[in-house]
C-alpha cells in the first residue's frame, strides 16, 4: 500500500492518545531520546508533516553502505550521529517526509513493547476483520504468501519484466530500505481495504 500505510500508523498513534499513553504535544525526544537534536518536534508535528525533519530517502539513503538491509533503528542512529538540524522550525511550513512516520512507528513500538506489525494487527486489522492485511518486509523477512502480487517494471531495451530490485533493472533502493517501516510496508487486499 506504499504511503497509504501512513494512515494506519496515524490511527495507531490516535489509539495510544485515546488510551492516555501519549499526548500529541509530547516532544519526540521523550520516546526517542537519541534524537536530542530534534528537540521541540512534537508527535503532532510528525503526524502533520510540519516537523522540519529531513526526508530519510535523501541523505540517509545516499549514505547507506548497502551492506545490510536498513531498519528504523538505523535511521534513528544516522540522525542521532549526524546531528542534522531541522530543515525548518516546527509548524513553520508543511513538507511531506517519510521520516516522520518512521519515527511514529518507532514511538508506537517503544510505548507498547510490541513490533509495529503485531500492534496494528491486534488493535486495528483484527478488530476490523482485515484478515489479509499486515506489514511485510519481503526482503528482510521473506516468507511464502499465497497469491502475493509483485510490482514489475520493464528490463531496459527488452520486453522482459522484472522486480525493481532485480540486477537487470538495478534499482536497489527498495531492497536496502526494506526493513524500514512506518511510511510504507503495509500489504493488503481490495476486500480488506474496502472494510
Amino acid at each position: 500500500m506504499a504511503s497509504c500505510s501512513k494512515q494506519f500508523i496515524g490511527v495507531g498513534i490516535a489509539l495510544l492518545h485515546r488510551a492516555n499513553k501519549i499526548n500529541y504535544t509530547d516532544d519526540i525526544t521523550r520516546y526517542i531520546p537519541e534524537l536530542s537534536n530534534f528537540k521541540g518536534v512534537t508527535i503532532y508535528n510528525l503526524l502533520r508533516h510540519t516537523s522540519g525533519i529531513p526526508e530519510y530517502l535523501g541523505s540517509f539513503r545516499e549514505a547507506w553502505k548497502n551492506d545490510k538491509i536498513a531498519t528504523n533503528q538505523d535511521v534513528i542512529n544516522y540522525y542521532a550521529m549526524k546531528k542534522d538540524t531541522l530543515e525548518f522550525v516546527p509548524n513553520a511550513t508543511h513538507r511531506y517526509s517519510n521520516t516522520n512516520y518512521v519515527f511514529l512507528a518507532t514511538i508506537i513500538e517503544r510505548i507498547t513493547k510490541q513490533k509495529i506489525g503485531d500492534y496494528l494487527v491486534e488493535n486495528i486489522f483484527k478488530p476490523l476483520k482485515m484478515d489479509r492485511t499486515f506489514i511485510y518486509n519481503r526482503r528482510a523477512e521473506p516468507k511464502k504468501i499465497k497469491n502475493y502480487a509483485y510490482g514489475y517494471t520493464w528490463v531496459k531495451n527488452s520486453f522482459e519484466k522484472a522486480t525493481e530490485d532485480d540486477a537487470r533493472v538495478g534499482d536497489m533502493v527498495s531492497y536496502y530500505m526494506d526493513g524500514i517501516v512506518g511510511g510504507a510496508k503495509i500489504n493488503s487486499t481490495v476486500e480488506d481495504v474496502y472494510k
